[in-house]
């Protein structure tokens, strides 16, 4: 059985859900996934990755980031894009299943069946664009609840997104985010939980004011004990609002071994998200690759995460008051034995068992 997903990410850029599920299929079925396009001539570029996986590269003379916000352009892309595929697939297997992360493409159902909508984000809160009278928040909401409505079924990751999802298809399976097999890097988690003379920090993501806090960020550099490390797109808005630049270390986007061996040297990851501008179906897939890497984690106290339970002392939920204060107390807490406890639960909740559960839905709808 092969495997179409589609989104509207660019390949080369912190992992996200979609990339995950695309390495975890492509261990036991072939697996095309569809990036978000880059600019140039229309045509579509095949990129093997592995045995398995090949990305099928779009070129478009538009933007993604433009082209997806502009309605009409946006469903002439993914006609042309779906019946370029399509031509594509065809010599391979064009019955494949399809999973579909871009809550715009809307026009998918005309060229293929056996579609799952996978949403792991309030996406449309999620936009730059907030209000309810933009035209592009119109068109999105149209095509989302499309895509919901039309999808053989739909996989979410948090009980607020299943909720949603519910009101217009009925079978709508809630599938936790997964966290990534380090063995496959060649990365051994550090054990050493000894205290340092500095508390290495540690953020991974797309780090700008709508989705980081930067008065938390200003808050943990005024303690002079820690320093920051930043592995991402860091948005220039975003650094011009920080103090105490000298005390953050920007290594730019990273995946692979190269991410894992970063992580590596954490003392605490954090997730400090900007709770005035909360997305109440945000479900951090970060907190997985800490959590694979054995670290102490503090999150902001997300709504989606209220159901979520681990271990005491191997994540730490916090307002963004006492951050600092679970900064600390992870760091001094930390032990051996709760590194090994973190990396236990990161093996038994891997993407290969998430996808599992995905392909077992696939096979009771799709006969």
């Amino acid at each position: 059985m092969n495997y179409l997903i589609n989104t509207n990410t660019n390949w080369n850029e912190p992992p996200r859900a979609r990339h995950q599920i695309a390495y975890a299929l492509s261990k036991k079925y072939p697996v095309k996934f569809i990036p978000a396009n880059k600019i140039g001539f229309p045509g579509i570029k095949k990129i093997k990755i592995n045995k398995n996986l090949t990305i099928l590269q779009p070129y478009f003379p538009i933007d993604s980031r433009l082209r997806y916000r502009l309605p009409l352009i946006n469903e002439f892309y993914q006609n042309w894009l779906f019946k370029k595929t399509l031509s594509l697939l065809s010599r391979d297997n064009s019955n494949c299943r399809v999973i579909n992360s871009d809550f715009t493409a809307v026009n998918i159902f005309k060229y293929f069946k056996n579609i799952a909508y996978y949403c792991n984000d309030d996406f449309i809160s999620n936009s730059i664009f907030t209000n309810p009278l933009s035209i592009i928040v119109k068109f999105h909401s149209r095509w989302e609840d499309e895509l919901i409505r039309k999808a053989t079924f739909c996989v979410t990751t948090s009980d607020f997104l299943t909720e949603k999802l519910k009101e217009k298809n009925n079978n709508v399976f809630e599938v936790p985010l997964g966290a990534p097999d380090i063995r496959e890097f060649g990365v051994n988690p550090a054990l050493d939980a000894s205290k340092k003379e500095f508390i290495n920090a540690g953020l991974i993501g797309f780090i700008n004011c709508r989705k980081i806090s930067v008065k938390t960020i200003n808050y943990l550099l005024e303690h002079p004990k820690i320093k920051l490390t930043f592995i991402g797109p860091v948005d220039q808005k975003f650094m011009n609002r920080i103090e105490n630049k000298d005390r953050i270390i920007m290594k730019g986007p990273l995946t692979g071994k190269e991410l894992y061996m970063e992580i590596n040297d954490f003392d605490v990851a954090i997730a400090p998200y900007n709770t005035e501008r909360i997305n109440k179906g945000g479900t951090p897939n970060k907190l997985w690759q800490y959590i694979a890497m054995g670290k102490p984690v503090v999150v902001s106290d997300l709504p989606a995460m209220k159901s979520w339970t681990f271990p005491e002392g191997c994540i730490y939920r916090s307002s963004d008051e006492k951050f600092l204060e679970s900064v600390l107390r992870a760091y001094e807490t930390n032990t051996t034995a709760l590194i090994k406890k973190r990396i236990s639960i990161a093996e038994n909740n891997t993407w290969e068992k998430r996808v599992e559960e995905i392909v077992k839905i696939y096979d009771k709808y799709c006969k």
